[in-house]
């Protein structure tokens, strides 16, 4: 099975939910599932001045009376009553895949929708391979805007916050921004903009590795804090994940069978445990396997290992979890 199947058979298991609760997280007030029939994920949730709720995703069909205007997933933006009833819905995106990730609000109760698009939106221009992607809508639901920029490769935001009536994004990109080179792959970007969409700063930084953010909060004092994952070590700060990680077998340890369809087998290790192969495929020289180790469960990363095949067959296998998180 290829994996765009996978992937579509994954998603017709997902539908955006929202729960709400009293303050004291005892009592559940109301809760809400909605989206189209070919699944929808939510992503990020605010609420305005008026205690109107506000829900961003993505969908792969129309729902709410709106149109799916790409092949794959629409960004999405659901209003809500404060009795969980939907005011009205919006779908926005490119040709490919769109995500919106997170909310924020002016002092007029404007929506500021922050995410990632993988084509032109509106007329905007595509820059790379995935872009940063800002969108502003009045609290009627009327779009007023849409703004694409970034490097040359993939580029996205994670959050996103309003301070002073401006606007504040984190997010993750892999190429030159803003007249900024990374340090790593992919590397930490955080951007100040005014509220007609003009970038007034920005600040890109991390470790020579691939760096994520998340979410961004503020102080009252116009401090700014954002979450994320390194997989090095930056800013004086050693990554003890780095400096303590395990080694889990080397090539001499493994015991493959190679045939047309793939390799099964099992890895013995030097303190006698095993991994099991469950399953692999083979695509231009490279084997994707999949293994199970009651010991070794919670690694976030992919496991790159060089093997010798035979003097005809060399390649690289990429040992990775499954959808779930787990070897």
């Amino acid at each position: 099975m290829k994996s765009h199947e996978y992937k579509l058979m994954k998603y017709l298991f997902f539908l955006l939910i929202i729960s709400v609760f009293s303050a004291q997280c005892a009592v559940k007030t109301w809760t809400t599932i909605y989206g189209s029939k070919f699944g929808s994920g939510g992503f990020g949730i605010a609420c305005d001045s008026k205690n109107n709720m506000y829900a961003a995703g993505r969908t792969m069909a129309g729902f709410d009376k709106q149109k799916h205007t790409g092949y794959t997933d629409d960004a999405c933006l659901s209003k809500f009553a404060p009795n969980g009833v939907i005011k009205w819905t919006k779908l926005w995106g490119s040709y490919d895949f769109d995500t919106a990730y997170d909310i924020a609000f002016d002092t007029n109760n404007n929506i500021y929708v922050a995410g990632w698009a993988n084509g032109p939106v509106d007329g905007q221009p595509y820059l790379g391979k995935g872009d940063f992607c800002l969108t502003k809508f009045n609290s009627d639901g009327t779009q007023l805007w849409v703004k694409l920029w970034g490097s040359r490769e993939a580029d996205w935001c994670s959050g996103i916050v309003s301070y002073g009536n401006e606007l504040y994004i984190s997010g993750v990109t892999d190429g030159d921004v803003d007249n900024q080179k990374p340090t790593g792959r992919y590397d930490l970007y955080f951007v100040n903009l005014a509220t007609n969409g003009m970038i007034l700063s920005s600040k890109l930084w991390g470790s020579d590795k691939n760096d994520y953010t998340g979410k961004i909060c503020s102080d009252d004092n116009e401090n700014f804090y954002i979450t994320g994952e390194t997989f090095g070590s930056f800013d004086g700060q050693k990554n003890k994940a780095i400096e303590d990680a395990p080694n889990i077998f080397s090539s001499n340890d493994a015991d493959w069978k190679w045939n047309k369809k793939g390799t099964v087998g099992k890895i013995k290790r030097k303190d006698k445990s095993i991994f099991k192969i469950k399953g692999a495929n083979s695509q231009k020289r490279k084997i994707i396997v999949k293994i199970s180790d009651n010991n070794f469960t919670n690694v976030f990363s992919d496991l790159n290992i060089n093997v010798n095949f035979s003097n005809r067959q060399k390649g690289s296998i990429s040992v990775q979890p499954d959808f779930k998180g787990k070897f």
